[in-house]
């Protein structure tokens, strides 16, 4: 299993490499875990680490790389902020990120190559498995199967060429062509014998853009949640009403309207509830709270990120817990929803109508959706649910099942399982 992201790497795709691995082993797969060294070593930006996270019993070979870009890029950006030139550090890792196709992990390859064959020089291996992004994860995996003749199981935990433009948009033409990309993104695909999406739109754009090879066994595998990884802990008692945010906001899934919703409420002469974030809060959201601070200043707790361990008991105190969708990634369903589901509290959405989270919340009856075109008065509403206890939340214990860790590897083994008979198939 290639994962360049794993413990103490606490960025929320790790979870469904981890979950995986705790679980293939009851299914007939023996995992060993193929990550790299420094965690997060492929990353220019600083990386969320939590040495918290129970890897037990796991087998994992840790491989070093250089990564000279990387290097180069952090000694860079330590240059020009000692500088004090802020702004233009971020405009040049803006430009080398649209410049670098993929990113920085094909640096990886030839010591993953020698890693892999290390371990299959000792033990047989069945399979080659690997998770993206970052998506030059999928070429590393390709290289790896290729050098020890195995099937390559490639798993999508979002779509990488066919995922709409993000970025800013007067940036957008620089940097590889986007057909440049498709042709690597299509070269990994036909060497794989399968391929895990996290989503239906993922499989979809790739068959219709790419194309499917007919060797190949594509399937829909979500993610799940893990009891592991929410120990046991007492609620937190605050002292009001109280939405929690776990994790960071970005442009496309800003914490605007909602700040605008408290404002308004507060002005009207309601009594909202707090709303304290774990995590980094997007630009919009920070210019909001500056310019509203009078009304804010005690509505509004922002936070550093801290470990889930130390995270769950707030969770668990909180009167709801808030997830955020965007109208450019509508389609995703974010892997923070799986750990509030372990928390047993109200969860209140926010996003596009018809995204797929809003029926997640409806059939598994954890909470309640705002749509974007319901405005302010809706989240205002659901504002005073939250204050008044009133939020929804029925959990349809059948429904949640279906997104358990336990289906999700359920599903994985069986994609490995014909992942290897396509190919004897094929060959």
């Amino acid at each position: 299993m290639i994962s360049p992201a794993w413990p103490p790497v606490s960025l929320i795709g790790v979870r469904r490499t981890l979950r995986l691995a705790r679980r293939l082993p009851g299914l007939g797969w023996s995992p060993i875990v193929l990550t790299v060294d420094p965690p997060g070593g492929y990353d220019p930006d600083p990386t969320p680490l939590d040495e918290t996270i129970d890897t037990e019993g796991i087998e994992v070979v840790r491989v070093p790389a250089a990564f000279a870009g990387v290097r180069l890029r952090k000694a860079l950006r330590r240059g020009l902020l000692k500088a004090g030139q802020p702004r233009v550090d971020r405009v040049l890792q803006i430009g080398i990120n649209r410049f670098l196709k993929p990113d920085h992990l094909p640096e990886w390859t030839l010591s993953a190559v020698r890693a892999a064959r290390d371990i299959a020089a000792r033990r047989p291996i069945d399979a080659v498995w690997v998770t993206a992004g970052p998506f030059g994860s999928l070429l590393v995996g390709a290289v790896v199967a290729r050098a020890l003749d195995r099937p390559l199981v490639l798993d999508y935990r979002d779509p990488w060429t066919q995922a709409p433009p993000s970025g800013p948009r007067r940036l957008r033409w620089l940097g590889m062509p986007r057909s440049g990309l498709e042709g690597m993104e299509a070269w990994a695909l036909r060497r794989a014998s399968g391929v895990a999406y996290i989503n239906d739109n993922c499989l979809e754009w790739n068959r219709e853009r790419l194309g499917k090879p007919s060797h190949a066994v594509w399937r829909t595998i979500p993610n799940g949640f893990d009891p592991a990884d929410l120990p046991a802990s007492r609620p937190e008692q605050f002292d009001r009403p109280t939405v929690l945010y776990a994790g960071s906001s970005y442009r496309s899934t800003t914490l605007k309207p909602l700040l605008q919703a408290l404002v308004a409420e507060r002005r009207a002469g309601g009594c909202p509830p707090r709303l304290l974030v774990y995590g980094e809060i997007d630009g919009l959201a920070r210019e909001h709270i500056e310019a509203h601070r009078n009304d804010l200043d005690d509505l509004v707790t922002v936070r550093p990120r801290i470990p889930l361990v130390e995270l769950a008991s707030k969770m668990r105190g909180a009167s709801a817990l808030l997830v955020l969708a965007g109208d450019e990634f509508q389609h995703a369903v974010g892997g923070k929803i799986f750990d509030y589901f372990l928390a047993n509290r109200p969860i209140l959405g926010c996003g596009p109508r018809g995204s797929p989270v809003a029926e997640i919340l409806a059939k598994t009856g954890t909470g309640a959706w705002v749509s974007h075109d319901e405005g302010e008065p809706g989240l205002r509403a659901a504002l005073r649910k939250v204050a008044t206890g009133d939020l929804p939340y029925d959990p349809n214990e059948a429904e949640l099942k279906r997104w358990s860790a336990d289906v999700m590897a359920e599903r994985m083994a069986s994609l490995l399982d014909a992942a290897c008979r396509s190919r004897e198939v094929a060959a």
